[in-house]
C-alpha cells in the first residue's frame, strides 16, 4: 500500500492558504483559513475577466476578508522552472514573482491535472460517482483525465511505497478514427494546426467541432452551435445534439482506455473537470428492498427491486455520471451491462442514461446438493429519460436459469446465470 503523497522536503503552508484553479476559461479561488478547515470558494470568474493572477488574488483576498500567507496554484499548462504559460489562454504565471509581489511566506505552482492526480488517494466515496465498480486495484497506478477548454491528463504512479505524480501533455497526441462511424466523421473534423488530436476533439471547442463534423457526415446543414449551444440543444431534446454528445463521451472513454494502457492504470481512471457537470447540484432518491419465502424441501422464492430518481436542484443538465442505467448481473441479467436506458436512436445508438429507474426480480431456487442450488428467474424494469417518471410504458424483461454455489471464502454464493431478453422497447 502506498503512503499519501509527500515531498522529500517537509513543506509547511502557513494559514490562511489560498488555492487557485486557473483554467483556460474559468478561474476559481478558495481560501482555507486554518488547519482542518475545508476550502471556501471566494472568487469564481472567467479567466479573461482579469489581466493576471495577481489582480485576481487581490480581489479574492478582499472577498475573503483576509490576506493569504500561502498560495497553491493549479494551472492548465506545463510547469517549467516555476513558470506556467497557460495552454488555452494568454496568461503566463511567474510563481516566484507572484510570491514576492504579494508578500507570501510560501507558495506552490503545479499543473492542474498534476494536482488532480495527487488528490486521487484522498478522494472519499461522497466526492465521486463510481461508473464501473469492483475493478480497481488498491495501490496500483491511477489516471486522472478531464475535458475542459483543453484536455488534461496526469497519472499517479507507485514508487518505493509512495506516490509519484506524472504530468502529461497527452491532449496534443494525434487521434485517429476507429470503426465505421468515426471513419465517416473524421474527414469533416476541423484541423487544429493541421492535426486532429485528443484535445482538438475532446474539449469544449472539440465538442463543437465534433457536432459540426457529425452533421456534415450526415448531410445536415451547419447550425453554428458552440459547445454550450450543443449542450443546451441536447437538454431541449434535439436529436442531433444528443447524438453528438453521445459520440463525444464514447471517444472520451476510448481515450481513457488508451491512456490507461500506457500507464497500466490498474488502480482506475477518474474523470474530472467542470465539463462533467460538477457545478450542477443533484438530488437522488432511491428505495430498495427484498423479501424471501422458504418453502418445503428448502426451496426459496425471493423478490427484490429498486425504484430511484435523480433530479437537478438548479435546473441544469444531469451529469452523465449521475444518470441511471440497467443491465448486467445485478439488475436485468438478460441484457448487457448498462445497456438498458434511453438510447440515441439516430447515428450512434448509444445508451446515454435516464433520470428515473425501476426494476423487480423474481427468483426461485431449489437445492441440488448442500452447497449448490439451481435457480430460475425473471427480471423486469424501466429507465425513463425524465426525472420523477415511474411510467412502465417501456419495459424491458428477461428470463433465465442459473446455479448458486456456496463458497467457504465468501458469505455470498457465486452466481452463474444465463438469461435471454423476452421484451425490449429497443427492438
Amino acid at each position: 500500500m502506498c503512503k499519501p503523497f509527500r515531498s522529500a522536503v517537509d513543506v509547511q503552508f502557513p494559514y490562511p492558504v489560498m488555492v487557485c484553479d486557473v483554467g483556460g476559461t474559468n478561474l476559481r479561488v478558495a481560501v482555507s483559513r486554518a488547519p482542518g478547515m475545508a476550502p471556501e470558494i471566494v472568487l469564481k470568474d472567467s479567466t479573461a475577466a482579469h489581466h493576471g493572477l495577481e489582480g485576481a488574488l487581490v480581489a479574492a483576498a478582499k472577498a475573503a476578508g483576509t490576506e493569504a500567507r500561502s498560495v497553491i496554484i493549479c494551472a492548465a499548462g506545463p510547469v517549467d522552472a516555476g513558470h506556467v504559460r497557460l495552454t488555452n489562454a494568454d496568461w503566463t504565471l511567474d510563481g516566484p514573482q507572484i510570491a514576492r509581489r504579494l508578500g507570501l511566506e510560501q507558495g506552490l505552482l503545479l499543473n492542474d491535472f498534476e494536482a488532480q492526480a495527487v488528490a486521487l488517494p484522498h478522494l472519499t466515496p461522497d466526492m465521486t460517482r463510481e461508473i464501473c465498480s469492483g475493478l480497481a486495484r488498491s495501490g496500483a497506478s491511477m489516471l486522472a483525465l478531464g475535458p475542459g477548454t483543453g484536455l488534461g491528463a496526469a497519472a499517479l504512479l507507485p514508487a518505493n511505497g509512495r506516490w509519484l505524480p506524472a504530468t502529461t501533455e497527452a491532449g496534443h497526441v494525434d487521434f485517429g478514427p476507429a470503426g465505421a462511424l468515426e471513419e465517416k466523421v473524421w474527414p469533416h473534423l476541423e484541423r487544429v494546426e493541421g492535426r486532429v488530436t485528443f484535445e482538438s476533439v475532446l474539449s469544449g471547442p472539440g465538442l463543437a467541432r465534433l457536432h459540426s463534423a457529425l452533421g456534415a457526415a450526415q448531410g445536415r446543414a451547419p447550425d453554428g452551435r458552440d459547445a454550450a449551444g450543443v449542450q443546451a440543444a441536447a437538454r431541449a431534446g434535439d436529436e442531433s445534439a444528443v447524438e453528438s454528445i453521445g459520440l463525444f463521451w464514447r471517444l472520451v472513454a476510448r481515450c481513457a482506455g488508451d491512456l490507461a494502457l500506457i500507464f497500466l492504470a490498474r488502480g482506475g481512471v477518474t474523470l474530472a473537470g467542470g465539463f462533467l457537470g460538477g457545478d450542477v447540484d443533484t438530488v437522488t432518491v432511491s428505495a430498495q428492498g427484498s423479501k424471501f419465502w422458504n418453502f418445503r424441501w428448502d426451496t426459496i422464492l425471493s423478490v427484490s427491486g429498486e425504484l430511484a430518481f435523480v433530479d437537478s436542484v438548479n435546473g441544469g443538465e444531469i451529469p452523465i455520471f449521475e444518470r441511471m442505467f440497467l443491465g448486467g448481473g445485478r439488475t436485468l441479467r438478460g441484457f448487457e451491462f448498462r445497456d438498458v436506458g434511453p438510447r440515441d436512436t439516430g447515428y450512434t445508438n448509444d445508451v446515454y442514461g435516464g433520470n428515473s429507474l425501476g426494476y423487480v426480480s423474481f427468483e426461485y431456487t431449489v437445492p441440488i446438493i448442500e452447497t449448490i442450488r439451481a435457480a430460475v428467474f425473471s427480471d423486469t424494469g424501466f429507465v425513463n429519460a425524465d426525472s420523477w417518471d415511474p411510467s412502465i410504458s417501456d419495459l424491458y424483461s428477461d428470463v433465465g436459469v442459473g446455479v448458486r454455489i456456496k463458497l467457504p471464502i465468501s458469505p455470498l454464493p457465486l452466481a452463474l446465470d444465463y438469461a435471454i431478453p423476452v421484451s425490449s422497447p429497443d427492438s
